[in-house]
This record gives C-alpha cells, structure tokens and sequence, in this order.
C-alpha cells in the first residue's frame, strides 16, 4: 500500500484560508459567475495576473512552506464517490446498493479479476463441484515500458477491465485498457496518459462507470503547468503525446479567490469506442476538495477565502492592491465554500454557495432531488458544531448565490471532534472522539433524518474508525486500548440502539481505503 503521506505531498497542494464573512453576492456584475475562459479573457491572461497576486501577498513574509495560512484548518484528504444503478453483479463494498467503484477485485463475467504486485490474474468462478480456478495472469505494462508507476484500481465494463495508474516518470494519470476472453484469457487493449497531479486517496478510490461511460478526476497546480492539459497513447512503452488531452474541453473561470489555484478536470469518456473517447470540463479554484458523483452529475466542494476577483477588469497595479488588501486582513476560522454541480450529459455546471467542512465521501448524499451534505463549522476540534445541509438541485443556479439560511439544520456540539460519518437508510451516524489519557475514546450519534428530534448519543468501548451498513444496520469499527478490533453493531431509524460487539484480539485496520471490509446479506 502506497504511503499516505506521499499521496497528501503529491496529491495537495496549500489549503487558502477562508473568511467567515459571507460575501455580497452580486455587488459586481461578473462577481459570481461561472463563465468559460475564451479567446479575449484567456487562461493564459488569467494566470499572469494571478501569479503577481501570489507575489504580492508572499513577498511580505506571508509563510507558504507548507500547511495552511495560521489559524485555518486543513483538509488532508481527496475523495471520490458514486450513484449508480447497474445490472452487472458487483462485488465491490460500494457506498449505495447497485454503485460500483474501482476497487482491486472485480467480477467480469464468469470471472474473478484481481489486480496484485503488477499483474491482473483472473480466475473461473465455481460450478458445481469445480472450485474456483486460476486461468491466466498478464502483466499490466509491457516488459520494455521503464516507468515509476503505481497501480491501484480497476473497473469491470462486462468483458472489458479498466486500470487505472500513475506514472511518477510522466507526471500522469494512466489508463490502460484489457479484454477478458470467453475462456478467462486475459489480453492487453490501449493505454493512455493523461497530464495530472497523482490521484491516489488514503481513504477511497477515483474512478467510476456511469451508465456505461468512464468518469475520473484529475488536478494539475496552474502555475507547475501552465501549458494546460495534455495526454496521449503509451505505445511500445514509449508515450506519443497529443496536442490536447481531451475531445472536447471547457475550463471555466473561478468564483472563489486562491492563493494556488488549481485547475480541477472531470472527464467523461466513452467507452463503446476503439479508442477512449473523452470530454472534459475544467474548474479552476482552491487545491483542496472532496469530490462526489450521483447517478447524473458531479460535485466538487471547495472552500476558499472569498469570490474571486475578475482579473480581466483589473490592471496589475490594481490586483495588487486587491492582494494587499488580502494579506493584511484579520482572518478567523472559515467555512465559506462553493459547491460545484457538473452534469454528466454536459450541460453547462452550475453552483451554490455553502458554508462548513465536509468530512469525506460519505458526507454526501443525492436522494429525491436533494443533495444532503453532512458539515461542520471546524475542520477538526472540541466544541464543533455539525449541520445538515439540504439543497435542492434547483438552488444549483449561475450565477453563484448563496444557501438560504433555513436549508440548514444545526445539530447539538460534539465533545470532541469527528472523523467518521454515514448516510444509512433514514439516519445519519457520526463519531464523536476525543482524547482520553493515552488513548482515544469515540461516541456515535445517530440523526433520524424523518424526525425533529435531536440526535441520540451513544458511547462505544472502542474507537470509531469506519461505518459500515449492512442493511438497515451500521457496524461500527474501531480498535480499542486494549489491542483489539472491535466490530460493534447498531440500529437506525426512529428508535436507535447499541447491539453486541466482536472483538478481534491483536488486529488492527490494514488499510483505510473504503473498501476494506465486504459484507454480504
């Protein structure tokens, strides 16, 4: 398993601070709007400017060696999830019955495919009497292909797998392509590259299939690549670069102010096609995001110190002036953040304007034409207060405006801070752990979303690491003090209780990617 360190190194870049002061929405007549880059306010006019905002707010001392701004949170994290109904069995353990995700075990066909140590092996499912058999196995990069690349997830398109990877060599997210024959015979299709940030998460993975199309993300720092995106066919081993990543590709001029901006690709590929087919759309703000996929759209949550201003109505003497001005602010603890709504039959994205911090993928949930958002008003910490946000995707709107006030529902202040949480049925449950003499203890809180009662807190004899459903029940897990995993189980809904526990003595959690445990009814 890859380092979670390196990933948080390559992966993000510095978390800009963020004001409590709620901005005025429509105080400028382009503040707000999300308009594409073009040929008279280009990409490339945009990032000149920035980049004498960016010297201006460092040259006075403002600290930019790592962390974030003082007194800001930080988000060490990006996550991916999503919605999908698909006919295709899955074994993967998916956020929401019917979703696959990448994961390193798929099923294609009468056939298992494991990705392990470099290769894909597959193997005959039972029949019968016939146990399960190992068929064929083939490495997933050509022997004369000497490259730093990682291998981490792969997807099953019925007969088709999907790879995904990324080469340190190339700085590039990496496709590759394989078939899976009638008889298990496994063999090597097309593989692509594509410019990018590693996309690599501690806690889950980045592609999916919706609909029969292949959905990732990628990121690439503005200023390390202001030549934009680029991408191309890995043949013989050797890279063959294209003039432009993608078909088609539509970036978008920022809403949110950043101190590093980041240019945040989703792309959509078709499949069915001899070669991947691939559109994009481009957003460009704060590096740090939590990132989640319905069955019909895309949103992108950033949080971020202000609007942005519109560069292109500015001279330089003026933005550094505006930059001054942002440097010598007194800045508080902030929650502003701008949620990003991208469909996936590529009409134009939309946004709203939010406030709070969003622990992971399973703070988001798309039910009934609502997007539900767990938050807090701290990233971490004692005395955070959690909330409920329920925005209707009719409030996802351009230009941006903000949530109104009664789509929150504040929840009771948590003793400690939280680092799990799960939609499950009609609850939410979340962690409360706080730091008891050499050790940690955790509390969960069970929400009935159908009710107006406040939620019930219930106290564990371990810590709360992860939060599994199986069914309408949530197993929560978590080692204890006393050098055991304990698996303890739950009921949701409208009268809310703590079960049994099963310790697993002298374990602990491998890893803490989403997919670690599996559960079957």
């Amino acid at each position: 398993m890859r380092s979670i360190c390196i990933s948080v190194i390559v992966l993000l870049g510095l978390l800009t601070n963020a004001c409590t002061v709620m901005p005025v929405v429509g105080s400028h007549p382009d503040r707000g709007s999300l308009r594409p880059f073009t040929a008279n306010e280009s990409l490339e006019e945009y990032l000149r400017k920035a980049r004498i905002f960016e010297s201006e707010v460092l040259r006075s001392g403002f600290s930019s060696s790592g962390g974030c701004p003082p007194a800001q949170p930080c988000i060490e994290e990006v996550v991916v999830t999503a919605a999908k109904a698909d006919a295709t069995p899955s074994i993967t353990n998916n956020q929401e019955t019917g979703v696959d995700e990448g994961d390193i075990v798929k099923r294609a066909g009468d056939y298992i495919v494991l990705l392990r140590r470099g290769r894909l092996f597959s193997f005959a499912l039972p029949r019968g009497k016939k146990p399960l058999r190992a068929v064929d196995h083939i490495d997933v990069a050509p022997p004369e292909e000497e490259d730093d690349a990682w291998y981490d997830e792969i997807l099953s398109d019925e007969r088709r797998i999907i790879l995904l990877g990324y080469s340190h060599d190339l700085e590039a997210s990496l496709i590759r392509t394989f078939s899976v024959a009638r008889n298990g015979e496994l063999s090597a299709g097309r593989s692509y590259f594509f410019k990018s940030a590693d996309y690599f998460d501690s806690e889950n993975y980045a592609t999916r299939l919706v609909n029969g199309r292949l959905i990732f993300y990628t990121s690439r720092d503005l200023f390390d690549s202001p030549e934009g995106s680029t991408s191309g066919r890995i043949v013989g081993g050797h890279p063959r670069r294209s003039s432009k990543a993608f078909d088609s590709e539509t970036t978008y001029q920022p809403v949110q102010q950043s101190l590093f901006p980041t240019v945040h690709t989703i792309a959509n590929c078709e499949l069915t096609a001899v070669r991947l087919k691939c559109d994009a759309t481009s957003l460009v703000g704060p590096s740090v995001q939590l990132f989640y996929i319905s069955s019909d759209a895309v949103y992108l949550w950033l949080n971020s110190v202000d609007l942005a201003v519109n560069y292109f109505m500015l001279g330089d003497r003026y933005v550094r002036r505006v930059a001054w001005k942002w440097r010598h602010r007194d800045v508080d603890d902030g929650d502003l953040a701008v949620i990003y709504r991208v469909p996936l039959d590529r009409r134009p994205p939309t946004v709203v304007q939010a406030r709070g911090w969003p622990i992971d993928q399973f703070s988001f949930r798309e039910v009934d034409g609502v997007l539900q958002v767990f938050t807090r008003d701290f990233e971490w910490g004692p005395r955070t207060r959690p909330a409920i946000l329920d925005i209707p995707l009719s409030h996802f709107r351009n230009p941006l405006a903000p949530l109104p006030d009664d789509r929150y529902e504040y929840l009771p202040p948590i003793e400690g801070g939280i680092n799990v949480n799960r939609f499950i049925g009609s609850s939410l449950l979340y962690a409360d752990t706080v730091e008891d003499g050499d050790f940690f203890r955790s509390a969960v809180w069970i929400k009935n979303l159908k009710s107006e009662d406040p939620p019930k807190r219930i106290g564990l004899a371990h810590v709360a690491e992860r939060i599994e459903p199986v069914g309408e029940v949530a197993v929560v897990i978590g080692v204890a003090d006393r050098d055991a995993l304990g698996l303890t189980s739950m009921r949701t809904g409208s009268q809310p209780s703590i079960g049994d526990t099963t310790w697993l003595k002298r374990a602990v959690q491998a890893d803490e990617r989403s997919h670690s445990f599996n559960f079957q009814l």
